[in-house]
């Protein structure tokens, strides 16, 4: 039996577009990263891998993260088949303390993700340490002045230089007693409050310039509730 060229051309085109039909993309990645610990200040960087691992193109179409701390970076919008694309994250570390963790979420063409959720997490650290990090006494006499120690810990792998620390507020004052510390010394800082006449509290910031760390400034808040007069 004889078939003719026209209809077998027929049969193939119609497998072709049955093949076809069916065809989608694949997306795999490693949709996790722990960047360990790291000082504040610093801007750390990872690059995720993305693969089409289907038999039609992949087309990234939505790129969104949680905060304005993280910048995302895609290499190219659409990712053929059997090929990889990439998600560069930069995370600014600058307001952050302790354990954070961060999303970026895309959207894509993949019937089965169709939308992916990438998460970059780890510690932040403060390289000066201020232990209190907050001055906060309870409520003190108007007029006479009340004196708080701070320690700060260089908890770096490299010297630190503090400049003079100033305050915000007239009636904060600070004083160090070291301006340099290697890796792992100490010194101490002593703020004085000054509460003045028909104030019903205090609410500044002592601020002190670094040199050698990744964070420029040293902010520590002050804030006290003052006594009226009797």
């Amino acid at each position: 039996m004889k078939i003719a060229a026209s209809t077998v051309f027929a049969i193939w085109v119609s497998v072709h577009l049955a093949i076809n039909a069916f065809a989608a993309p694949y997306l795999g990645v490693e949709a996790e990263h722990d960047f360990g610990q790291i000082f504040q200040g610093q801007k750390i960087q990872h690059t995720f891998v993305i693969g089409n691992y289907g038999d039609a193109p992949l087309v990234i179409t939505g790129l969104k993260t949680s905060c304005q701390c993280t910048a995302a970076l895609l290499s190219a919008p659409e990712i053929p088949p059997d090929a990889t694309g990439e998600i560069q994250l930069t995370f600014d570390s600058h307001d952050f303390s302790g354990e954070v963790t961060k999303h970026v979420l895309f959207t894509s063409n993949d019937p089965h993700h169709t939308q992916v959720k990438l998460t970059l997490r780890g510690l932040v650290q403060p390289e000066i340490e201020a232990t209190p990090p907050l001055i906060r006494p309870q409520y003190l006499p108007m007029g006479q002045t009340t004196l708080a120690r701070v320690t700060l810990a260089n908890r770096g792998k490299t010297p630190i230089e503090l400049e003079v620390p100033h305050s915000t507020v007239d009636e904060v004052t600070a004083t160090l007693f070291a301006r340099k510390l290697a890796p792992g010394e100490q010194t101490t800082l002593v703020v004085n409050i000054t509460p003045r006449p028909n104030q019903p509290h205090v609410r500044g910031l002592v601020l002190i310039a670094l040199k050698g760390a990744h964070m420029e400034e040293l902010r520590i808040p002050v804030y006290t509730r003052v006594l009226p007069n009797s």
